[in-house]
């Protein structure tokens, strides 16, 4: 039997010994739809789109099979499944330790929100909004959707200010434009693949250059409370940055190869506070690497996070403010070769506090070093007391008691400095990882993108 709804047809087929139906689907959505349960699975036998000012409706426990065609969205998404029963857009299998697992087949795919898809309203609980659905992968253009408690691929934001929140994440997240809010999302690694729960491989970016979340120079997005996660040995970085302007707060970060946070290059300001950032290479690394602009001015401030437990706590070649952190048991607590603005912080625990890498003078005065015992403070300095070529760290007067205020929202247990970390200093010979971050193209699979990316 079949039957349209404006150009889109369904065809239902009810298989031999089942009483399930299946509706085949395709083309253009003109009036407003509905999915549901009973007559899922929805199979995609060529790519649809919901037309401007239609709503498609799924409800909760359908399941859509995309089949490697897209849903462009340039009306109205409400796709709203519930704990219990969530929707299935073909983005994974249930496994038995309450999870879910998407393989590769499953990223080859998308579900794309346009620039004239309905922007999601808090205030009239009104909009495109995904909710309690299990998804292999998604682009925003410029749309302005709400993705919540759902488990996802990879994602990209391509504009917009949409609101992606209390999320799984299990292959990234892409923001190269707009201004997005991505909170209380758990976001795990960004490597070229991924073994899941149950031995799925996850496909994986190579355009995000290994970076769990990536942040264009066209996007100011507010990252907030996510856990990030590099559990694989070859992930670059949790959260990499190239912005004329950024918010990354009360993030927890670990198990990176490379930064926690880390900066390419960029313009305009960025703040970095009351984060936790532990068991990677580097805390936070601030180093304007690939090509150098004359016009950039990034100014970065450090406050209130908590690194422990990394190769480098926080490496800079840019002037910012460092004030308010614990920067405690690491291999090297702060390492430099331009002047700092470093002041009330609790710098303890390091096998050295400083670094200094240059012929500069660097001022690190009113910080709180573990001890009120100068000489023993000045043990852990390296500076031209080490090398004739260096300039000279000054620390007195400092403070004589930890700094109560140095401390984000939440101070988990720090542990002792990690013997593995130890170990690889002595084995490199250096005090820093040295790992080479270049500026890649990013992705061009996104349909219909609001600007002009450039490589």
């Amino acid at each position: 039997m079949f039957m349209a709804v404006g150009v889109l047809t369904f065809a239902c087929v009810a298989p031999f010994g089942t009483v399930q139906a299946s509706t085949e689907v395709y083309g253009l959505i003109t009036s407003d739809t509905t999915w549901t349960k009973a007559n899922s699975p929805y199979n995609l036998t060529s790519s649809i789109t919901v037309a401007s000012e239609v709503t498609l409706t799924i409800e909760p426990g359908t399941i859509v099979q995309l089949n490697k065609y897209h849903l462009q969205i340039n009306g109205t998404l409400i796709a709203r499944g519930t704990s219990n029963d969530p929707i299935n857009f073909h983005g994974g299998t249930p496994i038995s330790t309450g999870g879910w697992a998407i393989t590769t087949e499953d990223n080859d795919y998308s579900i794309v929100f346009s620039s004239s898809s309905t922007n999601w309203s808090q205030q009239t609980q009104s909009g495109c909004i995904i909710e309690n659905a299990v998804i292999g992968n998604f682009v925003i253009n410029c749309g302005s959707p709400k993705i919540s408690d759902s488990f996802l691929g990879n994602i990209d934001i391509n504009g917009g200010a949409p609101e992606i929140s209390n999320n799984n994440v299990v292959g990234g997240i892409g923001v190269y434009a707009g201004s997005a809010l991505i909170a209380n999302n758990t976001v795990s690694q960004q490597n070229h693949y991924f073994i899941g729960y149950d031995g799925a491989i996850v496909a994986q970016r190579y355009d995000r250059n290994n970076n769990v979340i990536i942040i264009t120079r066209k996007a100011t997005p507010f990252v907030s409370g996510n856990v990030i996660i590099g559990n694989i040995s070859q992930v670059a970085q949790g959260i990499g940055f190239e912005t004329e302007n950024a918010i990354i707060t009360k993030n927890t970060i670990y198990g990176c190869y490379g930064a926690g946070i880390g900066f390419y290059e960029g313009t305009g300001n960025a703040r970095i506070s009351d984060n936790t950032i532990y068991d990677c290479s580097y805390g936070i690394n601030l180093n304007e690497t690939g090509r150098l602009y004359s016009d950039h001015n990034a100014v970065v401030t450090i406050q209130r996070n908590l690194i422990y437990n990394t190769t480098l706590g926080i490496d800079s070649t840019l002037p910012v403010t460092i004030e308010n952190n614990i920067i405690k048991n690491n291999a090297v607590g702060i390492a430099t070769s331009v002047p700092l603005s470093v002041t009330y912080n609790n710098i303890e625990g390091n096998n050295q506090s400083v670094y200094l890498a240059s012929s500069n003078n660097l001022n690190v005065t009113n910080n709180w070093w573990g001890t009120t015992d100068t000489q023993a403070t000045n043990q852990t300095i390296h500076d031209n007391k080490n090398d004739a070529n260096l300039g000279t760290v000054t620390f007195v007067p400092f403070l004589t008691e930890p700094n109560p205020q140095a401390s984000p929202a939440s101070t988990p247990e720090i542990p002792e400095l990690p013997l593995s970390l130890t170990l690889a200093l002595l084995i490199t010979g250096t005090l820093a990882v040295a790992i080479g971050f270049k500026r890649k193209a990013h992705s061009k699979r996104s349909l219909q993108p609001c600007f002009s990316r450039t490589p």
